[in-house]
């Protein structure tokens, strides 16, 4: 009987515990070429200025404040991390919060011209969320990018989540 009664307080406590954190953001974003893109808050901007000169736009390099990565177009698509942000050293095929918060990191670009059509993309973004990217759909024509994301709140210390850096 005691074996019985320990056995369902224990079940019943890991079914109680759930160590997935709330999502913080989820949604689609449209971007085009040069665009910077701030996954923990969903949204794209292109509005950039060099050394402080509001006249002259940077055409080079999109960098906005609280930007998780820049969008580029050339011979090859490119997401290029920013302020902290970083890709997972591969993709993933599950969108689940644990994929992304077991995935490997790498600091750098990461080309996403060759992204499979169900593959998910994981990004510790520069607030220090994991958050998953899918690509749905690149117009080559007006160099639009589409794409669903899931960004997760940061998991509490108290949590099963070891962000890798």
């Amino acid at each position: 009987m005691r074996w019985t009664v320990a056995i369902c307080a224990l079940i019943g406590l890991t079914a109680v515990q759930d160590t997935s954190p709330q999502i913080h953001k989820q949604g689609k974003i449209q971007f085009y070429d040069r665009a910077a893109v701030d996954i923990d808050e969903g949204s794209a901007i292109v509005e950039v200025h060099v050394d402080g000169d509001d006249s002259v736009p940077d055409p080079t390099h999109p960098s906005v404040k609280g930007s998780d990565f820049w969008f580029e177009v050339g011979h090859f698509l490119h997401f290029h991390p920013e302020h902290g942000a970083m890709f997972s050293a591969s993709s993933v095929s599950s969108p689940e919060y644990s994929a992304c918060a077991k995935a490997s990191y790498k600091k750098g670009s990461i080309r996403v011209d060759n992204v499979g059509s169900r593959e998910h993309l994981c990004v510790r973004t520069s607030e220090g969320r994991y958050a998953n990217i899918l690509i749905t759909n690149y117009d080559p024509k007006s160099r639009q990018l589409s794409l669903s994301y899931t960004t997760w709140e940061k998991q509490t210390p108290s949590g099963t989540g070891n962000p890798r850096h």
